[in-house]
């Protein structure tokens, strides 16, 4: 089954870890109904969010923002949140923000 270019799906990779996948474009058009997955995944009892982004075609200052409220409600909650290997475009758009040591990195899925 082929899914959208512009999907999200959840999966528990291991005990206490949730992986989030997002897919195409992440700005304001999608800040709302990307904000509530990812608020939704931190209410779960996992003591790791991640949130793979290696899928992602554009991201903006609101697919930033994003990023730093999940990061926020993830450390509230005491749970650790890392991005997995995100897309050159992501990657890019994070150095240029200065928010490079802002978040925990990991490449591969």
């Amino acid at each position: 089954m082929r899914e959208s270019s512009d999907s999200v799906t959840l999966e528990t990779r291991a005990p206490g870890v949730l992986l989030v996948r997002i897919q195409g474009d992440v700005d304001l058009s999608r800040f709302d109904a990307l904000d509530e997955v990812l608020a939704s995944a931190d209410v779960d009892s996992s003591a790791a969010l991640e949130i793979d982004l290696s899928a992602v075609s554009f991201m903006d200052s609101q697919g930033l923002k994003l990023l730093l409220r999940a990061r926020d409600r993830a450390a509230g909650n005491g749970r650790r949140l890392l991005i997995v290997d995100p897309s050159p475009f992501v990657q890019r758009l994070i150095h240029i923000a200065g928010l490079t040591g802002t978040f925990d990195i990991a490449d591969g899925a």
